[in-house]
């Protein structure tokens, strides 16, 4: 009996026949030729997957501090919603006499954005710890020459008509001031608030309230203005009020 003849099995590592370019061994009843456009195709899919998973995580801006995936670092800002506006807005303040003296009264407010949702990519990173409602005041010749100098020692001497100084009582207390060496908040008349309720540093919202008096003999002109401006971005004024005028 003639001794059957036998194909020897090839190593189990065998490069295949295409010349072992291709590291991942056919499928099973799939060509070569075959498997190569089906391995492309998967490849591409994978490709456009990764890609709108990139997109989709870079829709969430980057904080403060934190790498932003696309590149880009986002800065915090003060980012006004509204205001500031006085109560009456621009013009000439009514003025009051009492039997000993003379009083101005007016109010004023603000307000401004939230952090954005993270979904919120067109908007700034807005930080109302960034804003601070700033009151400025200027008075004329005529009130300067009468009163032998500024409306009070709370402003240095140094300081003239004509020129706008950023406002103050007689202790060096300033409106806005969320914290620092001029801050002094007082209820409904220089605070801020989130929700109706104080929140120094971080409130949305501002209410402030003046009213300065002045003698009988009191003459000439002071004006007021108030602005938001941005801590965070070395105090960048991002929206200024009406002036009003106070005709002793």
């Amino acid at each position: 009996m003639l001794a059957q003849q036998t194909t020897p099995e090839p190593p189990k590592h065998a490069s295949p026949a295409a010349g072992g370019r291709s590291r991942a061994p056919a499928q099973p009843g799939v060509s070569g030729a075959t498997a190569r456009p089906a391995q492309a195709a998967d490849d591409a899919l994978g490709g456009l997957l990764a890609a709108a998973v990139s997109r989709r995580r870079s829709r969430n801006p980057a904080r403060r501090g934190a790498g932003a995936e696309d590149g880009e670092r986002k800065t915090r800002s003060c980012v006004r919603k509204t205001g500031p506006t006085y109560n009456p807005n621009g013009g000439v303040v009514p003025i009051t006499t009492t039997a000993t003296h003379k009083v101005a009264a007016w109010s004023w407010g603000a307000s401004f954005e939230q952090a954005p949702s993270w979904w919120q990519i067109w908007r700034e990173d807005s930080a109302p710890s960034c804003c601070e409602v700033r009151q400025y005041i200027k008075w004329d010749r005529t009130f300067h020459d009468d009163a032998g100098g500024p409306p009070h020692t709370g402003f240095p001497a140094t300081c003239t008509h004509g020129v706008w100084y950023e406002d103050r009582d007689d202790a060096d207390n300033r409106y806005g001031r969320r914290s620092g060496p001029h801050s002094d908040p007082q209820p409904g008349m220089d605070e801020y608030l989130t929700g109706g309720v104080r929140d120094q540093a971080n409130g949305d919202t501002y209410v402030g309230t003046d009213s300065p008096q002045g003698l009988l003999t009191d003459v000439g002109q002071w004006q007021f203005q108030t602005k938001i401006v941005d801590t965070c971005n070395a105090g960048a004024v991002k929206a200024s009020s009406a002036i009003i005028t106070i005709n002793w």
